[in-house]
């Protein structure tokens, strides 16, 4: 399935989300994530003012828009627990973007996720996770194998993260590999 917008699979706003041992698999959002400034969210799941919660479940080959290939949450909070968020792709965190949120990964994998954009501010950051002004808590978790590519050398200086990306707010790695 695909459409242009936020999170062709699951979009939610001021709502609670939660999936259970759920697969949410092969999902793309057609905005193009290799043109600059073109904001379509996650390929699998969007939350904007609203609770999310995975547990026990996989977020696998999704390809998002310009934030998050997999997971993207606005002023939101976002759990994942016991969860793999592997194999995703976007402009802006392929595996989970939050901006504005609270996000608390536990006992997860995050890993083999791509973040790559031609050019822009920001553009390919966080392979695994992006952040912007976003409590971000990692614990018993693996981050690992996630990619950060920047194309046009003129904004490559701009970001880094190719496992984990925070710009504002904070992060707490506990008993976690990255």
């Amino acid at each position: 399935y695909s459409s242009r917008g936020q999170g062709p699979a699951i979009s939610v706003a001021n709502s609670s989300l939660m999936l259970s041992d759920t697969r949410v698999t092969d999902n793309h959002n057609r905005t193009n994530a290799f043109e600059p400034y073109s904001f379509g969210f996650a390929g699998a799941i969007h939350g904007d003012s609203s609770t999310i919660t995975l547990t026990g479940s996989v977020v696998n080959g999704n390809t998002g828009g310009s934030r998050g290939g997999g997971v993207s949450a606005f002023d939101s909070t976002l759990t994942v627990a016991g969860s793999e968020i592997a194999d995703n792709f976007g402009w802006d965190g392929g595996g989970v973007y939050v901006r504005d949120s609270i996000l608390t990964i536990n006992g997860s994998t995050v890993s083999g996720n791509t973040a790559a954009a031609l050019a822009g501010p920001f553009a390919g950051s966080g392979g695994g996770i992006a952040s912007r002004n976003s409590q971000v808590t990692v614990t018993s978790s693996t981050v690992s194998s996630n990619v950060q590519v920047v194309l046009d050398p003129v904004y490559a200086y701009y970001d880094g993260g190719g496992g984990v990306s925070i710009h504002g707010g904070s992060l707490v790695l506990e008993n976690s590999l990255v």
